[in-house]
């Protein structure tokens, strides 16, 4: 009965400290209040997981949105790439693909610091 509160972490969160936690919640001198403050992190962690999978996955759609966009303004210059420094339109484009691009890679950055990034299982199969 003391474990249900592991129930409510993502996946990976319980492969990693799901031992940990149990070991506590065994041990503890306040068991009910203990269990409720695991049920409100895992609550909290979750969220977290959530929020931070759909912003990096905005950012990838915005991302390609960009590359889309820099594609017509290519397409419009007579000389193609050589020309791009010339016409605002095709630096802007650059400009949003260069500065989405960087948003992409620092979400997938903080995202794996932090461990929201959910490694392949081997025993679930690729």
């Amino acid at each position: 009965m003391k474990r249900w509160p592991l129930l409510l972490y993502p996946a990976a969160f319980r492969r990693r400290y799901g031992d940990e936690i149990i070991q506590l919640l065994d041990h503890s001198r306040q068991p009910v209040r203990d269990q409720l403050n695991v049920a409100v992190h895992a609550g909290h962690v979750r969220w977290d997981h959530h929020m931070t999978n759909a912003v990096r996955n905005l950012a990838s759609v915005a991302l390609a949105a960009a590359i889309f966009v820099l594609g017509f303004a290519i397409n419009d210059l007579e000389s193609g790439i050589a020309e791009i420094h010339r016409h605002w339109w095709s630096t802007a484009a650059v400009l949003l693909v260069v500065s989405t691009g960087a948003v992409r890679a620092t979400l997938a950055a903080v995202a794996t610091r932090e461990g929201n990034v959910e490694a392949p299982d081997p025993g679930r199969g690729a």
